[in-house]
């Protein structure tokens, strides 16, 4: 995971979307317990390059997994951003407040 981690982050700042997307794809197949951080990681790549629908999708399926998982609260969040649907960004922000804050401290 750590390894995972470093690659997404390397992707992130250099600007390489697509790697940083397939990086998370190649490891969302993984049967680990970090697999909501996997999932969180891959939907933020999916996201990064264009592919908000699934971007969601996954990012829901590791909310399932993990509620306070940052990585897909985010993801879902840029989703909604990106789509202008402000009202469903809110409602899902407010209603999960209680998970993803504990990712603030």
């Amino acid at each position: 995971m750590l390894a995972l981690k470093f690659a997404h982050d390397g992707f992130f700042y250099l600007g390489e979307q697509t790697d940083e997307r397939l990086s998370g794809q190649s490891s969302a197949t993984l049967e680990t317990t970090d697999a909501a951080l996997q999932a969180g990681l891959y939907s933020f790549g999916l996201l990064e390059t264009h592919f908000s629908d699934k971007a969601e999708r996954v990012a829901k399926e590791g909310l399932s997994l993990t509620p306070e998982d940052s990585w897909s609260v985010h993801s879902v969040a840029h989703v909604h951003e990106m789509k202008a649907e402000v009202d469903k960004g809110l409602k899902f922000m407010t209603s999960t407040e209680k998970d993803w804050r504990v990712s603030l401290r």
